[in-house]
């Protein structure tokens, strides 16, 4: 019997392949071919507990959390993406790439959908350790 997996990119935690069983799967490590055009290597993400965490995979993971932040504010707001482009003064392609997964956002455009969406940005640091 083969065992059940789902495999997921390190560097933007999408979902690259599963069998399709249902039930409890085990997680296997990969790279997706967006990560791979970025020139993410797998090699680097894969470390003992002890090693240094990558600053590429952080990158990515707070690029995901402002992502994740901005739809949930939107859907809170009652608000359909093209409701929010046209408020923020963007076409729907525009705004569609601010929450897509490779766009390079930007403070300023991040605390501009919160306004709109009614909301404030607060950033703080927690130690790792």
């Amino acid at each position: 019997m083969s065992e059940h997996f789902i495999e997921v990119c390190v560097g933007c935690r999408a979902t690259i392949s599963q069998c399709r069983c249902p039930g409890p799967k085990t997680e296997r490590k990969g790279l997706c071919s967006a990560c791979r055009e970025k020139g993410l290597i797998l090699e680097e993400y894969i470390h003992p507990a002890s090693a240094v965490t990558k600053f590429g995979v952080l990158a990515e993971s707070a690029l995901a959390q402002a992502q994740a932040t901005m739809e949930q504010s939107r859907i809170e707001a009652d608000l359909s993406r093209r409701e929010l482009a046209k408020r923020l003064g963007l076409t729907g392609y525009a705004l569609n790439r601010m929450f897509e997964g490779d766009y390079n956002l930007t403070v300023r455009e991040f605390g501009q959908v919160l306004d709109v969406c009614g909301y404030e940005a607060r950033f703080t640091a927690k130690s790792k350790t």
